[in-house]
């Protein structure tokens, strides 16, 4: 008799497109997983505008739900469920008013999901993301139903009300929610040591968290891609380019480099910075400010692009740069892409980012925030071939053989597997 796959539930925000760090390891961990025995479904909050945009998923055999709804829907999802927030706000501590914010979010995945555990023979619930709103949904649902929970945590283990600060009082007022929803889960996955600590914040043993690197295609992002095409795009010719690859806002850091830039043109007067990714709110102001400081001829901005064309932008450049200013940051994907590309990185000395840089060796580490200590590192690289080829080829090793994603999918296969078998007494 043929033995029947392990059911997989996942709740979670985004699939690609748009491509994050989240969205891309899903990208390949679902099909992966969906390969190698398991029935892979996944609730997300919303349908896409182009029906289309996840037929590869759906062609690798992945389930794809629909949450959202109307505000109407919403509303009366919200009263229907009335005791349970109720309930649940008495148990956990958490202030009825603060929790029914939550709510508002719950309720986009809560009753998709319970559909799917309706009619599917579902084995284990994956929270992916907040664990006050995609975890509580899983713990809740895991209970009602005898599922297994697991949750996966980023650098953000409870809201926070300004975007540069990490933990506040907006925080302090979730603690005891997120403690409550986190020691139902029966294994807490990890992307790094640093985020695995986040656990321990809210009052869950570190003991309980598994840490489980991200990984990168390392086929896919290599030392032998070609960037000549790019750099006649941008007209960058022969310039020295530094890349700041990711989301154009204040906690990812653009703007640090930027005020490293009148330095590191002193040095290299034809060095081009080339920031590419969406704006989320300060593309206008860093523009302003590369004027103000005179480097505006040196700075390019190129919005935010597709996945496939990521490869080339680090072909054409010389030094990674990953300059993130606060602890929220859990791991850093797109700086193993670099690695793996063969370029040095320069990054803060802050969250998970040290477990991936090797300071002095696949790159440099500098303080966050440290506009000064930046532009030496990256003029000192800029001023030394050799020194730029040994670290990018250090970067190579290091993300082959520690962050090859196809490894760490697997080290996720193994942690579910465990907890079936946790499960079955053996």
């Amino acid at each position: 008799m043929k033995q029947r796959k392990i059911g997989i539930l996942l709740v979670n925000g985004p699939l690609p497109p748009p491509y994050g760090g989240v969205a891309t390891y899903l990208a390949h961990a679902l099909p992966y997983l969906a390969r190698n025995g398991f029935d892979i479904h996944t609730v997300i909050d919303s349908r896409p505008a182009d029906p289309g945009v996840y037929d590869s998923f759906e062609k690798a055999g992945i389930h794809i739900h629909y949450g959202g709804g109307s505000r109407l829907q919403k509303a009366t999802r919200i009263i229907k469920r009335a005791p349970l927030w109720i309930s649940t706000s008495l148990r956990s501590g958490v202030p009825a008013a603060l929790f029914l914010k939550t709510v508002k979010s719950i309720v986009s995945w809560i009753d998709a999901s319970e559909q799917v555990l309706r009619q599917h023979p579902i084995d284990i619930i994956h929270a992916y993301d907040y664990p006050w709103v995609q975890g509580f949904v899983a713990a809740h649902l895991a209970k009602k139903y005898k599922k297994k929970f697991v949750q996966t945590t980023f650098g953000e283990s409870v809201p926070h009300k300004e975007e540069l600060v990490h933990h506040d009082e907006e925080g302090d007022r979730y603690r005891s929610f997120v403690q409550y929803v986190l020691q139902q889960a029966d294994l807490i996955v990890s992307l790094s040591n640093h985020c695995a600590s986040e656990a321990q914040f809210v009052g869950v043993p570190r003991d309980k968290v598994r840490v489980t690197y991200w990984g990168v295609d390392t086929n896919h992002f290599h030392p032998k891609l070609d960037g000549r095409a790019l750099r006649q795009h941008y007209e960058l010719g022969d310039a020295p380019v530094i890349l700041f690859l990711g989301q154009v806002r204040p906690r990812k850091g653009p703007q640090v480099v930027l005020e490293a830039m009148p330095s590191i043109v002193h040095r290299h007067p034809n060095a081009k910075y080339l920031v590419v990714g969406p704006d989320y709110g300060m593309l206008e102001q860093l523009q302003q400010r590369a004027h103000t400081l005179g480097v505006d001829k040196n700075v390019l901005f190129t919005g935010g692009k597709p996945h496939e064309e990521l490869p080339a932008f680090y072909a054409a450049s010389d030094i990674f740069v990953f300059p993130t200013c606060t602890p929220i940051e859990c791991l850093g994907l797109s700086m193993i892409q670099a690695m793996a590309c063969g370029k040095p990185v320069v990054g803060s000395r802050i969250n998970g980012i040290p477990e991936v840089i090797v300071d002095g060796e696949t790159g440099f580490l500098v303080k966050p925030n440290n506009a000064d200590e930046l532009g030496e590192r990256i003029t000192t690289l800029l001023s030394d071939q050799s020194l730029r080829e040994r670290m990018g080829t250090a970067g190579r090793a290091r993300a082959v053989n520690q962050f090859n994603q196809d490894i760490l999918v697997r080290e996720l296969e193994e942690a579910y597997r465990s907890v079936m078998t946790r499960s079955e007494g053996t």
